[in-house]
């Protein structure tokens, strides 16, 4: 017949909890428990601390990115009434109250015409642009056919904000092409020449 000890009752009072005492040992402070648990996961620690600057950094890249401008309208009749694509290059970040600068370097159409070294701001509407979207602006700079435009060297610029800070891009250049067919706008430099 087995038999079992009770063993020594421990007498509570009204209203007292029984403790269990912790062993001192493992009464660690929060930053050991911490410092202990990078230490044993030091390989995650380290790709999480990666990863979070890789985020800041992109984050502020999308911040200062440029826009990208382009006129890819070819065969206008009236080369300045193409429309100049602007495309917001962030992934994360809008371009608000957007609008574009025009430069002439030079300008030169058939007797004797043509304008150099101004600049303009139309007033045209202002408009945001949502991150990986393009919006259409133009630069009338003059009413002039493509049969009488000799040459044409602009700048585009696009002022804007982002968050809280007014950005001017930097100055995008395109040349008339006309002996291209059909005669058209080319970004960058004049080139020699120019297949279909």
């Amino acid at each position: 017949m087995a038999t079992f000890s009770r063993g020594r009752k421990q007498k509570l009072k009204v209203g007292q909890s029984l403790k269990t005492k912790i062993p001192k040992n493992t009464q660690e402070r929060f930053p050991i428990r911490v410092l202990r648990l990078v230490a044993t996961h030091w390989i995650a620690a380290l790709i999480s601390l990666v990863a979070a600057f890789f985020a800041i950094g992109a984050s502020i890249w999308q911040i200062f990115v440029g826009p990208d401008l382009d006129i890819s309208e070819a065969g206008a009749i009236l080369p300045f009434a193409a429309p100049i694509k602007v495309t917001n290059q962030s992934a994360i970040f809008s371009l608000r109250d957007a609008n574009v600068r025009c430069g002439v370097e030079k300008v030169v159409w058939s007797g004797g015409g043509g304008i150099s070294g101004i600049s303009f701001v139309f007033s045209q509407p202002k408009i945001t642009i949502a991150p990986g979207e393009s919006g259409n602006y133009q630069c009338r700079i003059a009413n002039v056919r493509s049969d009488t435009l000799e040459s044409a060297d602009i700048f585009v610029q696009l002022e804007y904000y982002t968050l809280l800070w007014h950005r001017v891009s930097a100055a995008t250049e395109f040349n008339w092409f006309p002996g291209a067919s059909p005669p058209r706008w080319v970004k960058g430099a004049f080139p020699s020449q120019m297949k279909d």
